[in-house]
């Protein structure tokens, strides 16, 4: 998802708050901190900046399949893994 320079501000603090309140049903040892912002250079277009904030959130947040690679959101993996197998496997 996109957003533009006048919601961006109003997005952060309120994925942040999510993050933290989806966090807090997790066992204590399964947490994980907020993710960081990533450092964005100076001119970069707001396609650019989306484009490297989409790279870091899959870098940073989702976990890949250990049999197929694909990638997900912590609790979408688990799910995920119930179906997904091994390519050597039968």
């Amino acid at each position: 998802r996109e957003f533009g320079s006048a919601s961006i501000g109003i997005h952060i603090p309120q994925c942040e708050q999510k993050w933290l309140s989806a966090e807090e049903q997790k066992p204590a040892n399964q947490r994980k901190p907020v993710p960081q912002r990533p450092e964005l250079g100076e001119g970069l277009s707001r396609e650019e900046a989306n484009d490297a904030i989409a790279r870091h959130w899959k870098d940073e947040v989702l976990d890949p399949c250990p049999n197929c690679g694909r990638t997900f959101l912590p609790d979408r993996l688990e799910v995920h893994m119930r179906s997904c197998r091994p390519k050597d496997a039968p």
